[in-house]
């Protein structure tokens, strides 16, 4: 299963989307901040590319993300908040919740209100573990909040851990609470040597300055990590016909987005 995250909200970006879901073979491609009407796109792909695509039903409760899915997948839309949306996967030989999340930007809240936000969807994944009796979940989207950051890692929020060996199924017990674990492979992006060196580039005069951020994030739970192809994943820079990078090296806002795509592989026969 190819997955791709881009947030995006420039309008002319048909033709790009277009072809950047057929040269990854996207079957779930979810956008945030997408203007434009997700049906349109979605029947754009279907005529160039000969699937079958179907965008994936919004309820009215999650008003910033919108995707499609090849028709194959049975989904079910499990919860939807302002933030987020939750749909499951049900076939016949698994089980599998995604959840899909543009939290909110730095610009607009401080870093308590982005921890509720993240810490909210943990909860809301957890009651649909229980629910589904499954513990096959990943979260995918613009966190708004780079892996080191503490509303991404503390074990009160998304407990993103980056070390797979240090995970454990069952949880960390931290002061006799047991808190579940997402592993989280965006790190490999942090202090890179070789572009991208992040998904979102931003440069202040404050004194703490990262440069790069890697807000768009792919997490999956311990019980997922063997299906996940680690070495598919990536931020994606361009197309065969769109360089998503200005000539600094940076995102092209003025023509694509100030954020980049990343994308992933799931090995459906791995899921269990």
């Amino acid at each position: 299963m190819n997955l791709l995250f881009w947030n995006v909200k420039n309008k002319g970006l048909e033709d790009c989307l277009v072809e950047l879901t057929m040269e990854k073979n996207c079957d779930l491609i979810v956008l945030a901040e997408y203007p434009k009407e997700i049906g349109r796109l979605c029947n754009r792909v279907n005529v160039l590319s000969k699937n079958n695509y179907m965008p994936v039903t919004n309820l009215g409760g999650c008003n910033k993300i919108k995707a499609f899915m090849k028709s194959g997948y049975p989904i079910h839309i499990l919860r939807e908040q302002s933030r987020y949306q939750i749909l499951m996967i049900k076939t016949s030989l698994y089980k599998l919740i995604i959840a899909m999340m543009h939290n909110i930007s730095k610009l607009y809240a401080v870093e308590d209100e982005q921890e509720e936000n993240l810490r909210q969807l943990h909860r809301d994944l957890e009651e649909m573990e229980a629910q589904y009796n499954t513990h096959n979940v990943l979260v995918m989207g613009d966190l708004n909040v780079n892996p080191f950051e503490k509303s991404c890692i503390a074990a009160n929020s998304i407990h993103g851990i980056p070390y797979v060996r240090e995970l454990t199924e069952k949880g960390r017990i931290v002061q006799g609470r047991v808190y579940k674990e997402f592993y989280n492979p965006m790190w490999k992006f942090l202090g890179a040597r070789v572009a991208p060196f992040g998904t979102y580039f931003y440069n202040n005069s404050k004194i703490v300055n990262y440069f790069w951020n890697t807000y768009d994030q792919f997490l999956v739970r311990p019980q997922l990590v063997r299906a996940l192809d680690e070495d598919s994943l990536e931020i994606v820079t361009h197309t065969a016909s769109f360089n998503f990078m200005n000539q600094k090296g940076k995102p092209d806002q003025k023509l694509y987005s100030d954020h980049l795509p990343i994308f992933v592989k799931l090995k459906e026969e791995l899921i269990l």
